[in-house]
């Protein structure tokens, strides 16, 4: 008797399809972890996530959970991520066990300890208990460029906190959104926190 069995097609295919992706990485000599960090390479320089992504918070979720494990952390920057270096910038760190970081620039530089949720749908909320202000609850997004943090309230705008003034020049854009630092910025930021 012949025990030769037709496998559907469907099963062929998809495992062909597989073999023929895992065979162009290896010949394009790149690992996982590469296109996984060209994949963020492109979205600091602004060049795109791949579409498909964008705006979906399960993906955003998933995306700001890897680079916390990766990392060890995660920073945002306000003002769509340029560093003003004046006093209205704030830099929010993600740690791992929902620790959090802020630091805020004002007069001075302040810095501030305290802890953060994050849920399924990519909702912060975010408590500095020496910060004496409410922290807005926060989205987490994607969009054609990187993660980014926006206030899950509209009208939310510049956060004032212990700052007594804030300089904003004319053509500097909005304080939200709040977009990921390089990984060089991250180990600086990092550095700093004590």
């Amino acid at each position: 008797m012949n025990s030769f069995r037709r496998k559907p097609i469907r099963n062929v295919r998809a495992r062909n399809a597989m073999a023929l992706s895992i065979l162009a990485i290896f010949l394009a000599g790149m690992t996982w972890m590469q296109i996984s960090e060209r994949r963020r390479a492109l979205a600091v320089e602004g060049k795109g996530i791949p579409a498909g992504t964008a705006g979906d918070a399960r993906s955003a979720t998933g995306e700001f959970n890897r680079l916390l494990h990766e990392r060890g952390s995660i920073t945002f920057r306000s003002w769509n991520g340029v560093a003003y270096r004046m006093d209205a910038d704030t830099e929010m760190t993600f740690l791992p066990g929902g620790k959090a970081h802020m630091f805020e620039y004002g007069y001075a530089l302040s810095r501030y300890h305290g802890t953060y949720r994050i849920d399924r749908q990519g909702t912060i909320t975010a408590s500095f208990p020496t910060f004496k202000h409410q922290w807005p609850v926060m989205l987490l997004r994607w969009d054609s460029t990187s993660l980014l943090l926006e206030p899950k309230a509209t009208g939310d705008g510049l956060v004032m906190g212990n700052r007594g003034a804030a300089t904003i020049r004319e053509g500097q854009g909005s304080y939200w959104p709040f977009r990921p630092v390089s990984p060089k910025d991250e180990i600086e930021i990092r550095r700093e926190i004590k």
